[in-house]
């Protein structure tokens, strides 16, 4: 198994979960998860619909997304010690890493919601959004890397200092959030009734097709065996496919798809 450089080197079977980290992103993401389930239950009421609720139900679904990038693109999440979720693919998934999805995807969908409703975007929103995500996603990762939450391992693309993220990640995270949010924009006044149920699974669908669907230049070179400025060529491919896929959607997100309310 490769070796995890941030980590000193050592197997990643080998690395141990850091248990006071792990209950503190246990409690503040119960937390933070809770608060969204109040303001989701909120919208319910004052919009008469379920939607809000069933948008945050998609965002705790998307940790479906974890096993696969983490094979892919060579992120690890120490077991020894883990109060593990489920196992997929040889990775066992923390729980906390499932309440921090709730919290990522879904205080987008929760507090974009209005907006989404009113067909009230812009493309400039859409952008800022994703630029703002991307610096926010960097600086929210320092922590958890410094302390051992989880790590990443070579070979990676882009990465220029190796106690932060990695700058495909950074990105691809980011866009893996505009996607989904772009099929909930597209999928939100059609389906209604019993389909809205449906609106669960497009958080995970659209995660997944964000990151692999841009990601997939650089997760083809980190698993073959290739130079390594093959893999960071295959990083800046995917660099680039992130931002036209960030303007498709931003030009989808600013469409009025229904009457003005």
């Amino acid at each position: 198994m490769a070796s995890v450089q941030a980590a000193g080197a050592t197997l990643p079977d080998t690395l141990v979960m850091p248990a006071l980290p792990q209950t503190i992103a246990l409690v503040v993401g119960a937390v933070a998860t809770a608060v969204l389930l109040i303001i989701a239950c909120r919208q319910c009421r004052r919009y008469r619909t379920p939607v809000p609720l069933l948008l945050l139900i998609s965002a705790a679904c998307t940790v479906a997304l974890e096993p696969i990038v983490g094979v892919l693109g060579h992120g690890f999440h120490p077991a020894i010690g883990q109060i593990a979720l489920f196992t997929c693919l040889g990775r066992a998934i923390p729980l906390h890493i499932a309440l921090i999805y709730t919290v990522y995807y879904g205080s987008f969908y929760i507090l974009l919601y209005p907006s989404l409703r009113a067909d009230a975007f812009t493309r400039g929103l859409a952008w800022k959004l994703f630029w703002v995500t991307v610096v926010a996603a960097f600086v929210f990762e320092i922590p958890p890397l410094q302390v051992g939450l989880w790590v990443y391992y070579e070979p990676q693309a882009l990465w220029v200092w190796r106690g932060g993220m990695p700058i495909f990640w950074v990105v691809a995270n980011a866009v893996s959030l505009l996607v989904p949010l772009t099929l909930i924009k597209a999928f939100l006044h059609i389906w209604t009734g019993w389909r809205q149920w449906l609106l669960v699974s497009l958080s995970p669908m659209g995660a997944i097709m964000g990151h692999v669907g841009t990601g997939f230049p650089f997760y083809i070179a980190a698993n073959s065996p290739v130079p390594q400025w093959v893999v960071d060529a295959g990083g800046v491919a995917s660099f680039g496919l992130a931002l036209l896929v960030v303007s498709v959607c931003a030009q989808v997100l600013a469409q009025r798809l229904t009457p003005p309310r």
